[in-house]
Parts: structure tokens; sequence; C-alpha cells
């Protein structure tokens, strides 16, 4: 799902929403990227349009979905992955997805507010964000909204979405492959209980190619109380780390043909 169409720009990014929410989470960033960014996001079932369609917890099969949805051979435009939370889990999922059918890789990895795949964390993690009830899913996304604490209706539509994607995290288990050789970009909260600045370091070792961590100030939903500073420093890490000649190549198919002679 394409959230501000921009065909002129050199670089798709899909950003892939954290546990229960869909792309209106990513909405607000188009008012912070360039034009030379095309914002595009996915909309899983359970949610948004697809409110009506059931969850779903096989993480294969959403992995499988949302790699078919990225990897659009049409386009030759470089494309970067972000992902929060559960979200940086699939992104991390769906890149080694891509390269074990074949497929062209995003040109930059961005992972935010999740331990790394290989620590075996998430279902404890999952287990005491439940344990602490509202509170716990308040310190994750941030203050729950009244019309869902009044309305047990809205309140069970909501939490169906976000229940799935927890047990994405709580069935998920890593399995050994070669580190990803793909430019990674590393971002979290300063305060975050629920991913530790360790944690998200540890992402270091699925990849060939380190990268220092960005903290910001906040908790697990620190992207949303200020977003435009986790949008600029990931448009500058897109600028540093995209490959140059990938864009060069965009900008030269966009020109007209030389007039014949």
């Amino acid at each position: 799902m394409i959230l501000a169409p921009r065909p002129a720009a050199a670089v798709r990014l899909c950003c892939l929403p954290p546990a229960g929410a869909g792309p209106v989470y990513y909405q607000s960033w188009t008012r912070y990227l360039p034009d030379t960014v095309e914002l595009c996001s996915v909309e899983l079932p359970g949610r948004g349009t697809r409110a009506g369609n059931p969850s779903c917890t096989d993480m294969g099969v959403v992995v499988s979905a949302i790699a078919e949805a990225v990897s659009d051979q049409s386009d030759s435009r470089s494309m970067v992955l972000f992902g929060h939370s559960v979200g940086a889990l699939l992104a991390y999922e769906v890149t080694r997805a891509l390269r074990r059918e074949g497929q062209r890789l995003p040109e930059m990895l961005a992972l935010s507010g999740m331990p790394a795949a290989h620590l075996g964390a998430y279902p404890a993690a999952v287990y005491h964000v439940m344990a602490a009830g509202r509170e716990g899913l308040s310190d994750l996304f941030g203050p729950v909204p009244k019309r869902l604490i009044q309305s047990p209706r809205l309140g069970a539509a909501a939490m169906a979405p976000l229940l799935a994607d927890c047990l994405l995290e709580v069935q998920y288990r890593h399995r050994e492959e070669l580190p990803l050789d793909v430019p990674l970009a590393l971002y979290g909260g300063a305060d975050d209980r629920f991913a530790p600045s360790e944690t998200v370091r540890a992402w270091n070792a699925l990849v060939t190619s380190p990268s220092d961590l960005r903290l910001f100030p906040g908790g697990h939903a620190y992207l949303r109380e200020r977003p435009g500073d986790l949008v600029d420093q990931l448009v500058r890490d897109i600028d540093a780390r995209v490959s140059r000649s990938a864009v060069a190549l965009r900008e030269m198919a966009q020109q007209p043909p030389p007039p014949s002679v």
C-alpha cells in the first residue's frame, strides 16, 4: 500500500507496523520525508480495510505474503525495509525469505525497538507485557484510548490483531542462516524496557556489516512521540547507505531518450 504516491522518487521506503497496527501507523511520516522517498506499508489481515479477515498467527504465511508484496520486479527503484517492534522481526525474516527465493534484496534493512531474533527473548518479553495488563500495553503503545476501555466491543476488535502479532513473537524460533549481506540501521528508545539497547545492538551478529544503534528519548513508543526526529535520521541513513549507483540508474531511466539522427 502506497501512503504517499511519488512515482519520481528514487527510493521506496516500505514500513512494517508494530503489533496490532496497520499502515496508518506511519501515515504522519509523509510530511517529514523528502520527495526522493516514496512511503509504503503493508496491511495484514484483521486491521484497516481488512478488519473483516481473521488475523494470521503463522509466521511463514505472513512473511511469504509480505515478501511477495514488496518484491515488485517491475519497479527498479531502490527499496528500504523499516520495521518497528514485531515489524522489525518481520522485516528481518522477509529479507531472508527474499534471499532464499533469489529475489532482489532491500538496499537497507532498518530495525527499531526489537530484541535481535536469535536471542530467544520474545516469549518472556510478551509474557511480562501481558501480565502487566493495561499498564504494560501503555508502556508499549502509549496510553490506551478511553473509547477502547469504555467499549468492550471496540476493545476486543482492537485486541484481536494485537494478540495475533504477540502469538507470532511467542511462537517464533530463529533458524540459523548465513548473515545477511545488507546494510543495517538500528534505532531504539533510550528507556525501552521491552527492547533494551544491548538486545537491539545484538542484531549486528546477524549481518555482515554492523551498525551503530541510534537512541531517541522515550520508551518503546518513542517514534510516535517525536516521529520527525527518527525520520530525519532514517533519511540521513538512507542517503549514506543506499547504493548511489541504483539512484543514478533510476535518474537515467527518467531522462527522455536522445533524438534520433
